[in-house]
């Protein structure tokens, strides 16, 4: 298979492909540090959308998370499951060559050929059937997200109750093991680097709630940091993270961190912790698929009795406020 790749810099770059990109061959777009603009992630949605309807092929390249979710939407709207979103050109090409599509390993990985995925916007039919749902949700975990019509387009009725229950799972493994507050602070960054600053700051806004609950101090990384580590690059997002945790309680986290990224990069499993934060990293592929299809920047706490202590999330605000001004 010949893989044709394309290094985008800029805006103009980004409209020529067009005149690149053929039917029925493979391409690899190389955005590098690009950080798309509202204007060029428009535009990206309307050439794959006309790109897929060609019968090309068309895979992404980006060192920033941001861009990956924006190129994971375009793909998504268009209706494309066999567009990959990489985070390196090693790692897209691999996976190019392997000819599964975008969320089909990580399926088959949790529940084999049961569901078979299905790309595109909701229908209206979804967007009712998930209202009583998000009511639901909120009756019993005090928060509901935004995107349950996504899932139940992207996975169905079956993928609902599947994926849910085996992301629960992998939260709740990674809390056992690390603590309550330190596991939703790696989940957070597990869902980084898919590019969903909503379920980010979800996890950071629960991880420094019970942070503050537990030691009255506020953590290092606040919720409102979530937009600007997304636009940030892999590199940078560990330059940072070293700065930022080095001196704190999570600096033992450090190379639980580093390690997810290693693996989001195509390292192979090494151990027990490893398998635990790989199966963690293809659950959230499978549900910020969905996600990322609601462009919110900001989440409740991803904690049932966080979402519900009101005078605990006040009284964190207030805290923030006083250490900002």
């Amino acid at each position: 298979m010949e893989i044709h790749v394309k290094t985008v810099a800029d805006g103009e770059t980004l409209l020529a492909l067009n005149t690149w990109v053929q039917p029925r061959a493979v391409h690899l777009v190389n955005f590098g540090n690009m950080l798309l603009t509202a204007a060029e992630t428009a535009a990206l949605l309307a050439l794959h959308a006309q790109w897929f309807q060609q019968g090309a092929q068309v895979h992404y390249v980006a060192t920033r998370p941001a861009t990956r979710g924006c190129c994971v939407v375009a793909a998504h709207s268009a209706g494309d499951g066999s567009c990959h979103v990489a985070s390196n050109l090693a790692g897209a090409k691999e996976v190019i060559l392997s000819g599964v599509g975008r969320v089909e390993a990580e399926l088959d990985y949790f529940v084999g050929d049961q569901i078979v995925p299905s790309f595109g916007p909701p229908s209206l039919g979804h967007r009712l059937v998930a209202m009583p749902m998000d009511w639901m949700g909120s009756l019993q975990q005090g928060f509901t997200v935004p995107f349950l019509a996504n899932i139940l387009s992207t996975f169905g009725i079956k993928g609902l109750t599947t994926l849910f229950p085996m992301l629960d799972a992998a939260e709740k493994a990674i809390c056992k093991s690390y603590g309550e507050h330190q596991g939703h602070l790696i989940t957070a960054f597990l869902t980084l680097g898919n590019g969903c600053s909503f379920c980010m700051y979800g996890h950071l806004y629960a991880a420094n709630l019970l942070l503050f609950e537990e030691t009255n101090a506020l953590g290092p990384i606040g919720e409102s940091e979530t937009e600007r580590l997304g636009q940030m690059t892999d590199t940078e997002v560990e330059a940072f993270l070293e700065e930022r945790l080095a001196k704190t309680a999570w600096a033992p986290l450090l190379p639980c961190l580093h390690r997810i990224r290693a693996l989001r990069a195509g390292a192979d499993p090494v151990g027990t912790e490893d398998d635990m934060l790989s199966h963690s990293l293809r659950a959230w592929t499978l549900i910020n698929e969905c996600s990322l299809q609601t462009p919110l920047t900001q989440a409740p706490p991803f904690n049932p009795r966080m979402a519900r202590n009101r005078r605990l999330q006040r009284a964190y605000r207030s805290a923030r406020r006083s250490t900002a001004a």
